[in-house]
């Protein structure tokens, strides 16, 4: 879990991960569609559709990923924050306001 705070330390990086791993994965279903409909039987067709399956697997993966690297981004800063929506101090020293 570890892997996980430090990926979220930057949504950025997150959404890129997860718009890199939808673009793989509609990449490898199409390509999937069209070997099925446009070629022949073949061996060619298989591995094709092979290579296909493992783009969509890993385009998958990679969307998982950035998906998890967000929400683990959104839910830390929701429940970090105080109720009156600022951030809380990490730091033990607290500043008081003057009356």
């Amino acid at each position: 879990m570890n892997w996980l705070k430090q990926f979220a330390q930057d949504p950025n990086r997150g959404f890129n991960w997860f718009l890199s791993g939808a673009g793989l994965f509609f990449a490898g279903l199409a390509i999937l569609m069209m070997a099925e409909t446009q070629l022949y039987e073949s061996v060619v067709r298989d591995l094709i559709a092979l290579f296909s399956l493992g783009m969509i697997a890993l385009g998958l993966i990679a969307a998982v990923i950035g998906y998890l690297g967000m929400n683990y981004y959104r839910w830390s800063d929701f429940f970090t924050r105080s109720p009156s929506g600022r951030r809380r101090k990490t730091s033990s020293y607290t500043h008081k306001e003057d009356d």
